[in-house]
């Protein structure tokens, strides 16, 4: 079977979120070929805006109410009769802690949750590569304010073990900022020697990322990127494909010590000047997959048909190098920097041109020809960053509050207990 073709069976999928970036290019990969409902606490979550979205169900906030996310998911999946529940961000943290049970009422495609905590936990993630001796920046671990307040080499970025889209990541300069910081982590409670705090080395340089796919510790294909523009959160606003066996080398190091189960990535920076690698974080969801898609690789269907019990396949590594961009998150990312009406305003109309930076690359969320609603979130963004453009940063924090998982929701999902997850199956 070509598992990148359409499949003879339309199967009725369910995303567990309609908010990020990765919900939207799933969209691309699997509307064309299945039946697509959402969930997601926003009315105007932007994959709602598609024409390759049956229903749209609001469900409870998955970041402040797991818990209350859960039973809604459940009693969805027991009266829809859902063929595979497809993890498109956060949520996957949640759903591999009930994996079996989950797995009972629909197929899912998950890793095990003692190998995602080790991925998916900033702290654990850098012991993990201290362990297969993977190149990382230099880091120290702390876990209270007297340890902290001892610290006085900088630049350094300050980082909680969990946090996503930018969230619980801080650049200091200096004392002076770092004493501004831990009156904002004490007032979280987060120096009570319960948390722990990660002080990393800065790497200046080109962040490069690269993935695979696992299927219990077997890679069956993997790639590398390079961003060209960053975005909103560290997150590439650009990106083209790059030839860099080693890096991928080292996803299959790491998939194979975890025994992983589903997409993995490894997010790094090379030094500008030496081209010496460090890994700063995993990404263990599906992330961005318009990229592959364009290249000759649907990692989307591939996940799809392997959690309704379809045997995996090996597919294509030698794929041609495709440059694509996330146009109306980079208007937003000129206005987080500060920047005002009139350079965002040329930046529009060069992506509207496909001139300058965008020349030679395809958008990956506002993809007209493929889904004529994908203008609708693109322009009610644009029009408002080009109106107000202070309103970039509350429209961020407000939609990735929908998808992504603080640290405190991440604690609370690894410690309840199994009598209140039973609970939300019965």
């Amino acid at each position: 079977m070509n598992q990148n073709t359409k499949n003879s069976r339309r199967l009725k999928i369910l995303f567990t979120e309609g908010s990020s970036t990765s919900s939207r290019e799933a969209l691309y990969c699997l509307g064309p070929n299945h039946k697509i409902d959402i969930l997601d606490p926003s009315p105007f979550c932007q994959s709602r805006f598609s024409r390759f979205v049956r229903r749209w169900y609001r469900c409870p906030s998955y970041s402040r109410e797991p818990l209350a996310y859960l039973r809604f998911l459940v009693r969805l999946l027991r009266t829809e009769k859902y063929d595979v529940l497809f993890p498109t961000h956060e949520q996957i943290f949640l759903l591999a802690r009930v994996k079996q049970q989950l797995q009972e009422l629909v197929g899912l495609t998950v890793p095990d949750f003692d190998s995602l905590q080790r991925v998916y936990d900033k702290a654990s993630f850098a012991r993990l590569l201290a362990e297969l001796n993977l190149p990382r920046p230099k880091t120290v671990i702390v876990n209270t304010a007297d340890e902290l307040e001892k610290w006085d080499a900088f630049p350094r970025y300050i980082k909680l073990a969990h946090g996503t889209a930018g969230q619980g990541v801080w650049h200091i300069e200096n004392k002076l900022e770092l004493r501004k910081l831990m009156d904002v982590l004490q007032s979280g409670d987060l120096l009570d020697g319960e948390h722990e705090i990660l002080i990393q080395e800065p790497i200046v340089g080109i962040q490069e990322d690269a993935g695979g796919f696992f299927y219990e510790g077997k890679m069956l294909s993997g790639g590398s990127i390079q961003a060209t523009i960053v975005g909103v959160g560290g997150a590439a606003m650009q990106r083209v494909g790059t030839d860099r066996p080693e890096m991928v080398e080292h996803v299959r190091k790491v998939g194979e010590k975890l025994n992983w189960t589903g997409p993995l990535g490894l997010a790094g920076i090379s030094n500008a000047e030496t081209g010496q690698l460090g890994y700063i974080e995993a990404n263990p969801r599906i992330g961005e997959t318009v990229p592959g898609l364009l290249a000759g690789v649907n990692l989307c269907e591939i996940v799809a048909q392997i959690s309704i019990g379809q045997p995996p396949v090996e597919f294509p590594t030698d794929l041609r190098p495709v440059k694509t961009h996330q146009s109306f998150l980079n208007f937003v990312s000129l206005a987080l920097a500060g920047r005002g009406r009139l350079a965002i305003f040329r930046d529009v109309v060069q992506a509207s041109l496909g001139v300058g930076v965008y020349a030679g690359s395809e958008d990956e969320l506002t993809r007209p020809r493929d889904d004529w609603l994908s203008l609708v979130p693109a322009a009610a963004v644009t029009m408002l960053v080009l109106a107000y453009p202070p309103a970039a940063q509350r429209l961020v924090s407000s939609t990735v509050k929908n998808y992504a998982l603080p640290g405190s929701g991440a604690n609370a999902i690894a410690r309840m207990s199994q009598e209140e997850l039973h609970e939300c199956f019965h």
